[in-house]
């Protein structure tokens, strides 16, 4: 949730969107037998909140983006309402990405869509993940967190529920034209992370490393709700909590990126 300007940015010059595929970025072409990073984003959010990690992770890293519908390039598509479809458009979008060891990584929405695909890659066959970045969301077997921003909310109780969760620029919130072209992907987003049912019996856990971030001070997914994502794996598991709140991400940015900096060369 949140930092939603990003939904009516033009690609930056060092963007590739790739094979004039507007749904997948690659911010650095990486070298050939080096590591791929797919990073997934989190609601509101399009593939342009990742476009600084290629400065600060090893220069051998391909870094890619997913850019759902809804926003960026694509933002007059209609943002989608399930997991379901975002991990099916993911899972079609990356059949041709993965030949080099990959990683995937998402933030809250983005992590849920992240382990779903997963998830689905492990069972068809073919490449999958050697590691899994969850951040910022809770265990998927754990109970819903009712939470304060609500998908059908009144629009100033939603936009003061953003403004609580600080991820969202001031200068957005007070753009009533900029938040009418914003809210309904955000919304759409929203209306996907809640209607979420995680089915156990649907796929045997994850083979592949798993690490989880919670931001010191997150509300919405703090260490003990982060804890419980070792269920999902039967390989390694680690739980890392940065400082921050929950778009710790962002403002821990450089901690972060040193923490896969080092994750990502172990995959090389």
């Amino acid at each position: 949730m949140g930092r939603p300007a990003g939904a009516v940015e033009a690609d930056s010059d060092h963007d590739e969107t790739v094979r004039a595929n507007p749904a997948i970025v690659r911010f650095s072409q990486g070298s050939a037998a080096g590591p791929r990073l797919v990073c997934f984003p989190y609601a509101g959010a399009g593939a342009l909140a990742y476009r600084s990690w290629a400065e600060g992770l090893p220069a051998e890293v391909a870094v890619l983006a997913l850019r759902p519908p809804g926003r960026e390039s694509r933002l007059f598509e209609p943002a989608s309402t399930t997991v379901a479809a975002l991990v099916d458009e993911a899972v079609a979008v990356l059949d041709d990405q993965l030949s080099a060891p990959f990683a995937l990584f998402g933030h809250s929405l983005g992590a849920l869509v992240a382990f779903e695909v997963a998830r689905v890659l492990c069972q068809r066959g073919g490449p999958r993940p050697a590691l899994v970045v969850v951040a910022g969301r809770r265990a998927p077997q754990l109970a819903r967190l009712q939470s304060t921003l609500h998908a059908k909310a009144p629009h100033d109780e939603f936009v003061a529920a953003l403004r609580e969760l600080e991820g969202t620029p001031p200068e957005v919130l007070a753009n009533e034209d900029l938040l009418r072209l914003l809210l309904p992907t955000l919304r759409a987003d929203l209306a996907a992370s809640q209607s979420y049912e995680y089915h156990a019996e649907a796929h045997p856990p994850l083979d592949c490393r798993l690490l989880a971030l919670s931001g010191q001070s997150d509300p919405l997914a703090g260490s003990a709700a982060m804890e419980p994502w070792r269920e999902q794996t039967s390989g390694s598991f680690e739980l890392q909590t940065l400082p921050g709140k929950h778009f710790f991400l962002h403002s821990s940015e450089a901690v972060l990126l040193r923490l896969l900096s080092r994750e990502l060369s172990a995959l090389a």
